[in-house]
């Protein structure tokens, strides 16, 4: 009896040291991951308006976060309807218009930052053999948090966070390669004078 007393005090002291250490540890989500947690309650709304067993799913612009197409898929097929990219035999159209992504952080002093977050976008459901208007809906997600540790460089547009376009490619060497050599030229040229 006296054994199983001790056993269960000293149970419960591991399970409060761990729960204590837990907390201790916990990391803080990504950008991605909690945009991805703002987003994924809308598309699980949007999807509960439609009833439709297949879906033809579009994201504007084409070269928009890939986050989107994932949640909106997952969230489609989790309610049971088939997803499709852009199939011309799907009973529905659902269309998703990017309209930002950002990411901005201020400093809150040496070890901690104000991170904020914004998601905006619309949303369009069109029955296909009817052509009528399911379900429409303009989304505005914010969210900013406090987090510890060192801010981020720079603040983030994510719809634009994929491989720089051919003009920004070119230009970026060009301009520096410039400015070193307006620099050397400079540079002799006081040092001749």
């Amino acid at each position: 009896m006296i054994r199983r007393r001790m056993a269960a005090g000293s149970m419960r002291a591991i399970l409060l040291c761990c729960a204590a250490v837990s907390g201790l540890c916990a990391q803080t989500l990504t950008d991605e991951e909690t945009l991805a947690l703002m987003i994924r309650g809308a598309a699980r709304e949007c999807v509960s308006k439609l009833a439709a067993p297949s879906v033809s799913l579009r994201v504007r612009p084409r070269d928009a976060h890939p986050l989107i197409v994932q949640i909106f898929s997952e969230e489609a097929a989790a309610a049971g309807s088939q997803v499709f990219a852009d199939a011309a035999d799907a009973a529905t159209d659902l269309t998703v218009d990017v309209r930002g992504m950002r990411g901005s952080a201020v400093s809150l002093g040496k070890s901690s930052y104000l991170r904020s977050l914004s998601a905006s976008f619309g949303v369009l459901a069109v029955n296909r053999g009817s052509a009528a208007v399911l379900w429409s809906r303009e989304y505005r997600l914010e969210k900013s948090d406090t987090l510890l540790g060192r801010m981020p460089d720079r603040d983030r547009d994510f719809r634009n966070d994929g491989e720089p376009g051919w003009l920004e490619s070119i230009l970026t060497p060009v301009l520096v390669t410039a400015a070193a050599g307006i620099i050397i030229v400079l540079l002799f040229t006081v040092r001749g004078s």
